[in-house]
């Protein structure tokens, strides 16, 4: 019995050696794969980071030109509303200031002083013919009556002219006001610096829009190394 004894004691010794033995290497084994596991996943890791913050640059830079492109295009919409609404005010105010100027140049103090303008202007001519509005003619008939290088004839209701060597002299409400308008309301900068501005705008949107090509293209270039990197 103790014969049999002594080789089975040696035995599980042995056994028990031999599993010590397989267990630490699979604990060894067990680590080195746990680390290796870290290590990639942390270069992995690290390796996303990079990425995303590639794409946050990108897609910030990329956001950044959009909103400068936009704020230049609702710039350009702002002047040419500008534009619209200014042409607008301008021709109405026209209307209303030619409406004005001809009921000013309508009042039968202002023909006879252009009549009398005229006649004082060529006193030196030899022969002369004025022609008044019949409401003019009866009042200055008898003063002109006096002048003997004057003919005075009745005219248009509403105008004045004078003939004087070949030469005619007119004036109406009407032709005065559309003379006189061109003076009060010139052109003025604001017009033009509004058009300045808005070829600027327009010239720096196309510009973004370029460099926005330009960095589509260099993004497309990245993409197709990384993908030839990968293989």
């Amino acid at each position: 019995m103790s014969q049999q004894s002594e080789p089975d004691i040696r035995q599980t010794a042995l056994e028990k050696v031999l599993i010590k033995h397989q267990v630490m290497k699979a604990s060894r084994y067990e680590k080195t794969l746990t680390a290796q596991a870290k290590k990639q996943a942390s270069e992995h890791c690290q390796q996303a980071q990079q990425e995303a913050e590639e794409i946050q640059r990108i897609a910030y830079q990329q956001g950044y030109q959009d909103g400068l492109q936009k704020l230049l295009a609702d710039l350009l919409l702002g002047l040419e509303s500008s534009q619209r609404q200014y042409q607008q005010t301008l021709a109405s105010s026209e209307a209303r200031l030619q409406t004005l100027l001809e009921e000013m140049f309508s009042d039968p103090r202002m023909y006879e002083i252009v009549s009398d303008h005229f006649i004082r202007q060529h006193s030196e001519s030899l022969q002369i013919q004025i022609h008044l509005p019949p409401s003019l003619l009866k009042k200055l008939k008898p003063t002109l009556a006096e002048m003997q290088h004057i003919t005075v004839l009745g005219g248009a209701e509403e105008s004045i002219a004078l003939e004087v060597n070949n030469e005619i002299l007119h004036f109406s409400p009407e032709s005065a006001a559309q003379r006189t308008l061109p003076h009060i309301l010139s052109l003025p900068a604001r017009c033009t610096i509004l058009q300045s501005r808005k070829a600027l705008y327009s010239k720096l949107s196309e510009q973004f829009g370029h460099s926005g090509e330009r960095h589509d293209n260099y993004d497309d270039s990245l993409h197709v190394e990384n993908g030839s990197s990968d293989q």
